[in-house]
């Protein structure tokens, strides 16, 4: 590809699981990884070039694309409609962090997720006109290549709420769901290995939390201006003995416009290794299956702080060594000093252990 060039992704949720992924896009925060699945049919002439000379940072643009005369649960439309027949709703911009063909010609994108772009941007229009005269869109083609980026490849502060305006509202499919999106943190990324053939096979992302801190979310609820909706709710699911703690309800009601706190704090552990858990969010009740909101999985990893482990490391060799053997001899095991030396040297011994363990809450 040239250095000019983006990605075109394009979704049209004519079916249940693809339905949600244009919720997750819009409600996962910048960072974040999504990964889409496509076979080399649905890739244009083009994105399979593109795909053999991919580099890890090619811009993405992701757009929602869809006949205006469709309706949610139809039948898959097979034609490729007029462009002004077409609603067209720029949705994310995004990295490619991963890119890989598997067996069975199946492409895997991994997109690391940025901001929101604009949807009146005129070089994203004049984008996908021209992808629409070649005939590398919906409903034929779902991945293509553009010699073109949009103007501004930075998000748009208001960005998220003009693309629920589109989506919330008909002849959008979307129309009556509810809206969220989660903010915080920047995420971390990792790469994959694949164990048997030891080569790179998925980017993940996680967010970390140091024992006992918090991880701190906020969460924003927009609804498009239109007809009411139904009240919703998000629930916050987690398996037992969790190593982190919800510091709000696990039930919070999705009101039309608001922003609400969503705080982890990670739990103390006797455990050294590193401990993980995906934390489920979701929008209830759905439609008969067919998603009414965003339904993500959040990755968190606990940790212990790697200065807590130095220091209670050293407290423990400093201990031993002071109520050794060789020690007590030098000072005299049945001496006064002999028994402060033992006592000392098991309690700088005990303190180690604490803070190695995270029951010493000490503060640098």
């Amino acid at each position: 590809m040239l250095p000019t060039e983006c990605w075109v992704i394009f979704d049209t949720c004519t079916r249940q699981t693809f339905y949600q992924d244009v919720h997750n896009l819009l409600a996962l925060p910048a960072g974040s990884i999504l990964r889409y699945d496509y076979r080399s049919g649905r890739l244009s002439a083009n994105a399979l070039n593109a795909a053999q000379l991919w580099q890890k940072w090619d811009a993405v643009l992701l757009v929602y694309a869809q006949s205006r005369g469709y309706t949610k649960k139809s039948p898959d439309p097979t034609a490729i409609f007029p462009f002004d027949d077409m609603l067209w709703v720029p949705t994310r911009l995004a990295t490619m962090r991963f890119l890989m063909k598997a067996p069975g010609d199946v492409y895997y994108f991994d997109l690391l997720l940025e901001g929101y772009p604009d949807i009146d941007d005129q070089a994203t229009k004049k984008i996908l006109f021209d992808l629409h005269q070649a005939g590398d869109i919906p409903y034929q083609k779902w991945v293509a290549t553009a010699h073109d980026r949009p103007t501004d490849f930075s998000s748009s502060e208001d960005g998220w709420n003009k693309i629920v305006d589109r989506l919330g509202i008909g002849p959008s499919q979307f129309a009556g769901d509810t809206f969220w999106r989660l903010q915080g943190g920047r995420p971390q990324v990792r790469l994959e290995v694949d164990q048997a053939t030891r080569k790179e096979s998925q980017a993940r992302s996680y967010f970390v939390i140091y024992e006992p801190d918090r991880l701190r979310f906020s969460l924003t609820t927009y609804t498009a201006q239109g007809p009411a909706i139904l009240e919703r709710t998000l629930g916050v699911v987690m398996p037992a003995n969790a190593p982190v703690d919800l510091e709000q309800s696990q039930s919070l009601p999705l009101r039309p416009y608001a922003t609400q706190p969503l705080v982890l704090r990670a739990n103390r552990s006797d455990l050294l290794d590193d401990r993980q858990i995906s934390v489920r969010l979701t929008t209830t009740p759905d439609d008969g299956g067919w998603a009414t909101g965003p339904n993500l999985d959040v990755l968190v990893q606990v940790r212990k702080k790697a200065w807590k482990l130095i220091v209670g490391t050293l407290l423990v060799v400093i201990g031993g060594v002071i109520a050794s053997k060789g020690v007590i001899d030098v000072v005299g095991a049945s001496s006064i000093i002999g028994l402060g030396v033992t006592v000392v040297g098991g309690l700088v011994v005990v303190a180690g252990l604490l803070l190695v363990t995270g029951k010493l809450a000490l503060r640098l």
